[in-house]
């Protein structure tokens, strides 16, 4: 309608057909958002979804939560008319995807798949805006940490684990996925509980962490049970859980070595929105997670691993997103990762995602060795130009080395 009330063509020949009334005579036509679209955002179709919906994810193809979101696009095929496609959005420890969310309209059609992971993560990068920024909307299902051997290792029990920890004086390797996640913060935690000392030696993936274990170079894999299953020469050690469970009933618990406090960590995975999904869509979603985690096999895929599948709706996840929060935060600064409020940075480069500050540097050490080898050959050291070089690129290397350690462990 156009002024007082009066009719919209009326309201347009009074304008004019200059050019701010043809393009109102465009937008009336095309419907955009700035006439008829504002009425359609205000009050979401109740057909809802009228197009694919997105999941993404934070990993590469492969990894358990890209598998958790494919499986749960699959179930969810059941019960939705359209299509639900995973996205791998991978990069900056979940950073990226984290983006590209947070880019997107708050509409419903894109979903995020989240794991306890991306608590740490987001505190040790300086993003703990993303926090308030997200709608963690549905948690699906709990996946107990543990400790996972090399049979063909000497050290295969927990026992022997902290008899050989005390006896190496804290050069016992635990191996994992990356620095500050998940999977370290457990360790730390078993470490404190046990009263031992160990390194952690961060692998880009967990596969390549359980390769590592398997040649040889670290006594225990921190992870969850699941991903012993399927190869002969790993086992499950002991696991963090209240009492025994029944995928697993010959793994003890930490609680039977009299190792308190660490019964309730576990891996949890679900799904996110970026915040102001509007209320009918949420309400839609509601009742599709609900039917996903009945149906079973979506229960099938997961129970039979020691997966406790236990739906969490928002109120109770933000909860636990929060508690998570307030306790990584502590073992974050423990590590240097963080440190309290007005203290400055925890590292040189804190807040800035490791792998692209290391290569930063690695591109860096290049081109300055390129600007050196320019300046020997047009100079009168040229003659000198190959011991220079060796030695600038052996400084290179030194200089490398020594960040990696120091500004980016």
């Amino acid at each position: 309608m156009g002024r007082k009330g009066e009719p919209e063509a009326v309201w347009i020949r009074r304008t004019g057909t200059g050019l701010w009334g043809w393009l109102v005579v465009i937008a009336l036509m095309l419907g955009l958002p700035g006439v008829h679209g504002q009425e359609q955002m205000a009050s979401p179709a109740g057909n809802f979804p009228v197009r694919p919906i997105r999941i993404i994810v934070y990993t590469s193809p492969g990894g358990l939560i890209d598998f958790t979101a494919r499986k749960f696009a699959d179930v969810a095929r059941k019960y939705v008319d359209q299509p639900m496609v995973v996205i791998n959005k991978p990069g900056a420890g979940g950073i990226v995807a984290f983006e590209d969310v947070l880019q997107t309209p708050a509409d419903g059609y894109t979903l995020m798949a989240v794991t306890k992971s991306n608590v740490s993560k987001l505190l040790s990068s300086g993003r703990e805006d993303i926090f308030d920024r997200m709608d963690w909307f549905a948690r699906v299902m709990e996946d107990p940490q543990c400790l996972i051997v090399n049979k063909k290792a000497g050290v295969h029990t927990w026992p022997e684990i902290r008899a050989d920890a005390l006896a190496r004086r804290g050069q016992q390797n635990w191996l994992g996925p990356d620095i500050g996640g998940l999977d370290h913060l457990s360790a730390l935690k078993i470490w404190r509980s046990a009263a031992i000392e160990a390194k952690w030696i961060p692998y880009e993936s967990g596969g390549q962490a359980i390769a590592a274990l398997l040649g040889g170079l670290g006594v225990t894999y921190v992870g969850n049970p699941s991903e012993a299953r399927g190869n002969p020469d790993l086992e499950v050690a002991v696991i963090c859980a209240p009492k025994r469970l029944a995928a697993f009933p010959e793994v003890p618990i930490f609680r039977e070595f009299g190792v308190e406090g660490v019964d309730d960590e576990v891996m949890w995975r679900g799904f996110a929105f970026r915040k102001g999904v509007p209320e009918p869509v949420r309400a839609w979603f509601e009742e599709l997670f609900e039917k996903v985690n009945r149906d079973p096999d979506w229960r099938g895929e997961w129970e039979p691993f020691g997966i406790e599948v236990n739906l969490l709706g928002s109120q109770a996840f933000t909860a636990e997103v929060v508690k998570d929060r307030s306790e990584a935060v502590f073992y974050l600064r423990e590590i240097g990762l963080m440190r309290e409020a007005g203290q400055g940075r925890a590292t040189l480069l804190a807040g800035v995602v490791e792998g692209m500050a290391a290569n930063f540097l690695k591109g860096a050490l290049l081109l300055a060795n390129l600007v050196l080898a320019v300046v020997l050959l047009r100079s009168p050291a040229k003659h000198h130009f190959g011991e220079l070089m060796i030695l600038s690129f052996l400084v290179s290397v030194a200089v490398l080395f020594f960040a990696l350690t120091e500004w980016l462990p």
